[in-house]
């Protein structure tokens, strides 16, 4: 979040990701996942997903044994 809001505020998206040691693929895969967000909403965003893929998983599972 904190190099996105870098990137906001005009920082050159080159400088940032050399600093960081990002792709700058990278860079835009967490703007476009990640922009509008607060900090609090972003921290929601992995346990979320892991949830997702656990029920995913699940109904899977249970379609195999059908």
């Amino acid at each position: 979040m904190a190099i996105l809001r870098q990137a906001e505020l005009g920082t050159p998206i080159a400088e940032l990701i050399r600093d960081v040691g990002i792709s700058e693929q990278t860079f835009y895969q967490w703007k476009r996942k990640f922009i509008g967000l607060e900090v609090d909403q972003a921290e929601q965003v992995k346990p979320t997903a892991e949830a997702n893929n656990r029920l995913k998983r699940i109904i899977r599972l249970r379609g195999r044994t059908s």
